[in-house]
């Protein structure tokens, strides 16, 4: 009886955010646009490769968003300093619905003028999602104290983890049983509740300008945005980490173990059980984040460590099973292992980041401050995929090493920190 009590208050402590009608609201609405967008994200690329069967063209439709987020989001992050971000929310879902029944509307277009609506429609979605990535960040700190915004960045990444898995579950099976009509209407459903569930947040916004747009202004804006992050040494440190992150667990994940298991010609099963296991990691840490509901920036040295030595380990299982010392599934449980480890960094990292910016960074410097992070910890993992995968071909040993050798920077630089 008393087990079941501690339980039940361990369970109140840690649920009690959504208590607050302001994050319930939030965080309802995030998460039915974010499976509409995964579903919506799958069935398309899925759809250009079966239309066209180019790879090309699928490839070049998935990139479209990493473009649209390093070039434009220093703009967008002004604009979402000037005006009311609940308004910025509730528009841009409203704008996906319109956009959804577009893209609807394309796939009755020939090919030619298919392709170029989807593109087209592609890149208006990703500035919506850009707008709104940009205004739920800083929204979160208006629907909680300061002292839970640890608690409430894991719950939004818990969020987002589960709507990958869920996502990546039910989309194949909704497009090849109940067609592609029936999955772009419940995309459009998902964005109409979740912009009525916006509409509904009670937030006042006191930094709202109401002044019109001129270029030079927004030029000046943004300078005023880069001046203020250069001199705190703080952000200037969390965003050297995230280019050491972003440039080494993107080739990871996206390159060397797609290689090695193509390479070993172990299956494509056997990759996604590997991918598994970090979503699994990932998952792990944001419930362990949700009820220590703290974690300091002084201890990133300390995961920076563990990050090495999932790395080594990395290299370790691989020379040995290249040598024949080990066989093929324990080779396989190692690998898995490691990935567990490396999913675990993932929010270890990325939920104190957020949680510090939203505590300390001026409110009308917010949106500012979260898209030069986005365009700074995004910038290099092009190229860092690029050079990854000529490498890889080349010498898959030695890019572990230098991938090794840029954590190993991260360490230092946060040992001396």
């Amino acid at each position: 009886m008393a087990g079941s009590f501690c339980l039940d208050k361990r369970c109140e402590q840690t649920m009690y955010l959504f208590k607050n009608r302001n994050f319930f609201l939030l965080f309802s609405a995030t998460a039915l646009s974010n499976l509409a967008s995964k579903i919506f994200n799958f069935v398309m690329s899925w759809y250009i490769l079966e239309r066209t069967g180019s790879a090309l063209q699928m490839g070049t439709y998935v990139s479209l968003p990493y473009l649209v987020h390093i070039f434009f989001s220093p703009f967008i992050g002004v604009i979402c300093d000037r005006l009311d971000r609940k308004k910025i929310v509730v528009y841009t879902d409203l704008a996906n619905v319109g956009l959804m029944l577009l893209a609807l509307s394309s796939f009755y277009f020939t090919d030619a003028f298919f392709l170029i609506a989807v593109y087209l429609v592609n890149i208006l979605i990703c500035f919506a999602d850009s707008f709104a990535s940009i205004g739920t960040f800083t929204l979160k700190k208006e629907c909680c104290d300061e002292n839970d915004l640890t608690r409430c960045n894991s719950f939004f990444t818990l969020e987002s983890l589960t709507n990958s898995i869920i996502g990546a579950a039910i989309s194949g099976f909704l497009y090849q049983y109940l067609g592609l009509v029936v999955c772009m209407t419940g995309i459009v459903v998902a964005y109409v509740i979740s912009v009525c569930l916006e509409s509904r947040l009670q937030i006042s916004m006191p930094h709202v300008s109401k002044e019109k747009f001129q270029v030079r202004e927004i030029i000046q804006n943004m300078k005023e945005g880069v001046r203020y992050v250069s001199r705190r040494q703080d952000i200037m440190r969390i965003f050297l980490c995230a280019i050491i992150f972003n440039v080494t667990i993107n080739p990871l994940c996206s390159v060397i173990l797609p290689y090695l298991i193509h390479h070993f010609e172990l299956g494509v099963t056997r990759l996604s059980l590997l991918n598994a296991s970090m979503t699994v990691g990932s998952i792990f840490c944001s419930a362990y984040l949700v009820k220590k509901n703290h974690v300091s920036l002084e201890k990133f040295g300390q995961f920076f460590l563990l990050y090495l030595v999932c790395f080594i380990l990395l290299m370790l299982d691989y020379q040995l099973f290249f040598s024949g010392y080990v066989s093929s599934w324990l080779f396989l449980g190692i690998l898995m292992v490691t990935m567990f480890g490396v999913g675990i960094m993932s929010p270890l990292f990325n939920i104190p980041f957020n949680a510090h910016l939203q505590a300390t960074v001026d409110d009308q410097m917010m949106g500012r401050v979260y898209a030069y992070f986005n365009v700074v910890s995004h910038s290099l993992t092009p190229a860092a995929l690029m050079v990854s995968g000529l490498l890889s071909e080349w010498n898959l040993l030695g890019l572990c090493m230098l991938l090794t050798i840029l954590i190993v920077i991260g360490l230092g630089m946060n040992r001396k920190a």
